[in-house]
């Protein structure tokens, strides 16, 4: 433990005689620091000392318009209401927890912009993101609310949907701390939520897909040699790399039977090497040659 943590310094300040074995197992013993209760004296005394800080988050907050629910949940916490007992403290570990996050919080929303003002509250948002992700605060209400802002966000950003995920999900990916956790036994923050994020993108694909593959009529073989002409003429113009366009070709594309295409089919068809695969091309891109003469015929009469 932290010698110089507050409660450290608490338990090194105040050791009555009926707390005098706990003092000494938490002074020797970290294993025991995290699971042991603290007695209720000891946590007011915790409680106290960080009020002031809470409180000004609380400000901070209300300040800059963040909604009831989000104020509400960090609220809650900073009483450690749902993580002790009505008799008794919290445990080490809580209060530890605690003071980390409060001053994380608290250092987030009283830094300044370059110039000089408070930044936006998105700014404020995003920060806030990353440092519940960076100290793992798994707290469920925690989880839910995240959850609930990034459908707001999602929908407030309709039109850039596939951009807004991508945002979030570089976010997501702050590193975390393994020392740091609301609950040491519960789920990563971080693994939750990029699973959510992750399954809203296969919503946005899913909801945004009305294509249907093309079917090509021709084997093969003719259909990548005309693929390959259209690309060598600069109809098409191919990825940067060809495993991408061989991956397109195959995701989008299906043969007569309504099969997908093989890679090997796709990579051995664009190079064309048998005078009978050329000639059927050849074929078929005439036959659209002469339904554009024939389009462009029936416009001018």
């Amino acid at each position: 433990m932290n010698q110089n943590s507050p409660i450290q310094g608490y338990l090194n300040n105040n050791t009555s005689n009926n707390e005098a074995d706990l003092v000494q197992n938490l002074k020797t013993n970290y294993s025991n620091l995290n699971d042991k209760t603290l007695p209720f004296s000891i946590y007011y005394n915790e409680h106290e000392k960080l009020s002031q800080s809470h409180k000004k988050i609380l400000s901070i907050l209300k300040k800059y318009k963040f909604d009831a629910e989000f104020i509400n949940i960090l609220s809650h916490f900073f009483y450690l209401e749902d993580e002790r007992q009505t008799s008794d403290g919290p445990s080490c570990h809580m209060v530890q927890y605690l003071h980390t996050i409060s001053a994380e919080i608290l250092d987030v929303l009283t830094q300044k912009s370059n110039k000089g003002g408070h930044k936006n509250k998105n700014h404020i948002e995003l920060k806030l993101f990353q440092v519940f992700i960076r100290f793992n605060f798994n707290k469920e209400s925690i989880y839910k609310y995240l959850v609930k802002k990034i459908d707001e966000i999602l929908e407030a950003n309709r039109k850039k949907e596939e951009e807004t995920l991508r945002m979030l999900l570089i976010e997501s990916g702050t590193p975390v701390r393994k020392d740091m956790a609301y609950n040491q036994k519960a789920n990563s923050l971080a693994k939750d939520i990029r699973a959510e994020l992750k399954k809203r993108n296969q919503y946005i694909h899913a909801n945004n897909s009305f294509s249907w593959p093309i079917t090509f009529t021709q084997s093969a073989d003719v259909s990548m040699a005309v693929i390959s002409a259209l690309l060598d003429i600069g109809f098409l113009i191919s990825p940067p790399k060809r495993k991408y366009l061989y991956n397109n070709i195959r995701e989008n594309t299906r043969a007569s039977n309504g099969r997908k295409y093989s890679f090997y089919s796709i990579r051995n068809g664009l190079r064309p090497a048998e005078e009978a695969h050329i000639e059927s091309a050849q074929h078929e891109l005439q036959k659209a040659i002469d339904r554009l003469s024939k389009v462009k015929e029936e416009l001018g009469r």
